[in-house]
């Protein structure tokens, strides 16, 4: 199958080994057709990647500084570009695929070669999380209805997670790639908020992912402090791109309340005033 038919995967990791990645489980291994995947590994420690794994070629890039989700991904449609391919399939590491997803995917691009974004429906624990509302000016705490339909939405109105996400190199270039100051949190709504100033839609494919969430994970104090971190600025340089700062300061004020209560510490909130409030940007 050609490239103008597949996209090229670019998978995510962080202090997990490939092999143990859902998304490598559940997507990439049994994909038949794929030719090639970027692995790029954002962990203190790099791992012994082959050259060939399951009948694909594996291209090992290995960030030890972590910089973030952004610029793994802006390097991936870099890369992706060079290789002439049309499309990248964005991916992290904890998204369970349903079996038919690649043919899914293959099926859309062959039926539409110029399309721009495709996606599925997104599960985090008991509730459907992805495709989101996102408007400026409002909560993005809302949801469409969720119809398990192949659906079509206007990416200014409509946010999706990144893991998933098939988006053309054209419309990734002319939105100018992902935030990089915006690391982790928020990345996904800030580039689906980039595309959705181009006009551009995104198709629903009629599927649904599981996807590990981690609001849902019991976590240490200190690791919960570094994650509300990213969520915080990603947050503050997302409300710059949206003009968007007290629907968002809401979201990311009642994130910090919970965990407060969770770790029964105050730290939080003053981790909002620092990393939200008086960010400087």
């Amino acid at each position: 199958m050609s490239k103008i038919t597949l996209p090229l995967p670019v998978l995510v990791l962080y202090q997990t080994k490939l092999e143990a990645s859902r998304t490598w489980q559940t997507l990439i291994e049994s994909w038949n057709e794929l030719e090639e995947v970027l692995v790029i590994d954002n962990s203190p420690q790099s791992q012994a990647i082959p050259n060939q794994l399951a009948g694909k070629r594996l291209h090992y890039f290995h960030f030890q500084h972590n910089p973030g989700l952004s610029v793994a991904y802006n390097f991936a449609a870099s890369e992706a570009k060079k290789k002439g391919y049309s499309h990248l399939l964005l991916l992290d590491q904890d998204s369970n695929f349903p079996p038919e997803a690649g043919q899914y995917y293959a099926d859309k691009l062959q039926a539409q070669p110029n399309v721009d974004a495709v996606a599925l429906y997104v599960l985090g624990g008991y509730a459907f999380f992805s495709p989101c509302l996102f408007k400026e000016g409002s909560s993005t705490r809302h949801y469409p209805d969720i119809t398990l339909q192949a659906e079509c939405y206007p990416l200014h109105e409509v946010s999706v997670i990144n893991s998933g996400l098939m988006v053309s190199l054209s419309a990734f270039e002319r939105a100018g790639g992902y935030t990089e100051r915006i690391e982790l949190d928020w990345s996904d709504i800030s580039f689906c908020h980039k595309l959705g100033k181009l006009g551009l839609q995104i198709h629903i494919l009629p599927l649904v992912m599981r996807q590990g969430w981690s609001v849902l994970e019991k976590k240490t104090r200190k690791s919960s402090l570094i994650r509300y971190r990213y969520l915080c600025r990603g947050g503050r340089f997302l409300a710059v791109e949206a003009r968007n700062f007290w629907p968002l300061a809401w979201s990311v004020f009642m994130q910090g309340a919970k965990l407060s209560l969770r770790h029964t510490h105050p730290v939080f909130l003053w981790y909002f005033l620092r990393h939200y409030v008086f960010l400087k940007v």
